[in-house]
């Protein structure tokens, strides 16, 4: 994946895609949608649900993010949060009855795989 220009653009499409995914089987109802600048400073989701705004952005690397100041001046109590290749797995799996698991695999051996991963970063 690290050769590819445009796996930046992949990722985002991807985590969408699977986070869409999520709400369907877990009927999750939100207006969705995304917000941009004219200088291209850009938040990929805004879920608006139950009258709450919450805002994600995808970014391959786990790298410090800045949320744009434009958003944080219009939406001073909404933080954005950042989907990595290292954090996303509870944004699009966790609580999926419809995800599969590889054979041997169940919730609960995930979970346990998902939290080494996490903390020791394996």
């Amino acid at each position: 994946m690290d050769m590819r220009n445009d796996k930046g653009a992949l990722w985002g499409n991807w985590t969408m895609m699977e986070w869409l995914k999520k709400k369907v089987c877990q009927s999750v109802f939100s207006n969705d949608l995304f917000w941009r600048t004219y200088a291209r400073h850009k938040i990929d989701l805004i879920e608006e649900r139950e009258g709450k705004l919450y805002a994600y952005e995808c970014k391959w690397k786990d790298i410090t993010h800045k949320t744009p100041k434009e958003w944080t001046a219009n939406y001073p109590g909404v933080p954005v949060e950042f989907i990595t290749s290292e954090n996303f797995f509870p944004f699009i799996v966790w609580h999926n009855p419809a995800f599969v698991f590889p054979s041997g695999l169940n919730w609960y051996s995930c979970i346990s795989l998902y939290n080494n991963w996490n903390e020791k970063k394996i």
